[in-house]
């Protein structure tokens, strides 16, 4: 009985995969260009807040039935500034290009995984230096990025003296989200597993 081992994607889906994930990190790369460049045409800039859970404000809703009412979340509240220094401007969009750029590494570390594996050489010794790549891409985009928010929130927060204890903001320093954390530690395990499968083939070439 033989059996047909057939790969999941195929040369041809490897191929649309590898090219679509370069152009996501050239697109990645673009609009981490472009956004402190059009921070700096604009006088001012906006970020992100939370507001202390008493006080966030009840929204204008016409036609709700008499007891229901609807609040602004706490966590998707934005603060818009008419004007602010160049410094200010450049680190309200700092979450935004440390992001781009992180999905632009990610991308691109990622097609050359796909690429070596549609080749035919999954275990080549780069591709566990590109997962170790990848994890910190997603590192970088998924924990830094949202702490870079909260910076810039707090600095806003404490220009405009709204830090003190009757600010209705709450001032948020580490914004942490544990899915990227997991995430990271799965593609750690497949660098790992990637080495030790390029390893084993250097062993079995070397007793050919």
């Amino acid at each position: 009985m033989t059996t047909t081992d057939r790969p999941l994607l195929g040369r041809r889906g490897s191929g649309l995969a590898v090219w679509g994930l370069r152009v996501v990190a050239l697109g990645g790369v673009l609009f981490a260009v472009a956004l402190p460049v059009h921070s700096l045409t604009m006088a001012g800039g906006s970020v992100p807040v939370s507001m202390v859970p008493g006080r966030v404000p009840r929204l204008r809703v016409p036609g709700l039935p008499s007891g229901v009412t609807v609040s602004a979340a706490a966590d998707a509240i934005s603060l818009d500034v008419a004007r602010l220094s160049t410094g200010l401007r450049l680190l309200t969009e700092a979450s935004g290009v440390v992001a781009a750029l992180a999905v632009a590494a990610g991308a691109w570390w990622l097609a050359g995984v796909l690429r070596s594996v549609a080749l035919g050489r999954p275990f080549e010794r780069r591709n566990a230096a590109r997962l170790l790549g990848l994890t910190g891409a997603i590192l970088v985009g998924g924990v830094l990025a949202p702490i870079l928010d909260d910076l810039a929130g707090f600095a806003i927060l404490d220009r405009r003296g709204l830090v003190d204890s009757d600010s209705p903001f709450v001032p948020t320093m580490l914004h942490v989200d544990f899915a990227p954390l997991l995430l990271a530690l799965v593609v750690l395990g497949a660098a790992e597993a990637f080495r030790r499968g390029a390893a084993l083939a250097d062993d079995v070439e070397g007793l050919v």
